[in-house]
């Protein structure tokens, strides 16, 4: 990430500038951006025209989306998969005759439910 200034946290005091001198700010601002767009080397946050405070939140939600896979969907996988696997093998070992029986009727009760 190359370093910018902070354009993403800069806020304007809204009492001392009227509508017309934002308007002729704002372009300033996305004239210089472009500029700095063009003079960089292509990377994804350039050619989007990211700042680094935009960089930061799509990270974060990056982060919070990967954190969220690992933690619930991933370990619900293994704890249904393990289940399943030490419930088949007990069945299996007890009563080899019930194991085919309810490898034969699941699949029925299942479809119609």
């Amino acid at each position: 990430m190359t370093q910018h200034d902070l354009e993403w946290f800069h806020v304007e005091d809204v009492g001392t500038a009227n509508e017309k001198d934002k308007d002729e700010s704002l372009m300033k601002e996305k004239e210089e951006m472009a500029e700095e767009v063009s003079s960089m080397s292509t990377t994804p946050s350039a050619s989007l025209g990211m700042t680094p405070g935009a960089i930061g939140v799509v990270l974060k939600e990056d982060v919070d989306a990967v954190a969220t896979t690992m933690t619930t969907t991933v370990a619900n996988i293994l704890r249904s998969s393990s289940s399943c696997i030490f419930s088949s093998c007990n069945m299996l070992l007890l009563n080899p005759t019930l194991f085919g029986l309810s490898l034969a009727v699941a699949p029925v009760v299942g479809s119609l439910a």
